[in-house]
């Protein structure tokens, strides 16, 4: 939980309001103040939801990603069930009408590694196939498996961004299986 002097803090900075996600130092230590993206229609998902209609499928369905109240609060329900399974994300420490406030987690994207030396790259790619092995034996998915959303901290990988849910247009076993392309097609 957040002090009051922090909340008024993080309200009064137009960071994350200019940016959507800032980081900041506040009584409590750092933390990740994320905004709410701006609401999305969902008409931008039409040509890939024909696409997957025509050939029939379900990996290729997309996932809807409203933006807004919505995707905050699919954010928040996401995180919450992951940190129960035991799936390393970070904690939710404060929660408002237009924001959310992450605990900051120091690590290394992977995303940066895997543009490396082989020497660099090979081991941090393995770490996050074995991290996604993980995280689906736990009985869990991400979404959004792509390399920039994970981190490489100690002990392990840790896991960003779940403002969608492909439970909503898919099963756990797709969603589990969308994982591995996102995660296989590169950096994202």
């Amino acid at each position: 939980m957040l002090s009051v002097e922090s909340v008024q803090r993080i309200e009064m900075s137009p960071g994350w309001r200019r940016h959507r996600v800032e980081i900041l130092d506040v009584a409590e230590g750092r933390v990740v103040v994320k905004g709410q993206r701006p609401p999305r229609s969902a008409a931008r998902f039409w040509l890939m939801s024909s696409l997957a209609r025509v050939v029939r499928h379900p990996l290729l369905r997309p996932v809807p990603a409203p933006g807004g109240a919505a995707a905050q609060a699919t954010e928040l329900r996401r995180l919450q069930a992951l940190a129960r399974s035991g799936v390393p994300v970070p904690a939710v420490l404060h929660q408002a009408p237009d924001f959310i406030v992450l605990s900051h987690v120091d690590g290394v994207p992977l995303s940066a590694l895997l543009t490396d030396t082989p020497e660099v790259a090979l081991p941090a790619f393995e770490r996050g196939l074995r991290g996604l092995a993980q995280v689906h034996a736990a009985g869990q998915y991400l979404s959004q498996a792509f390399a920039r959303n994970m981190l490489l901290s100690d002990p392990g990988v840790v896991y960003l961004d779940f403002e969608d849910d492909p439970l909503e247009v898919m099963s756990l076993a797709d969603a589990q299986a969308r994982d591995w392309l996102a995660y296989l097609s590169g950096p994202g």
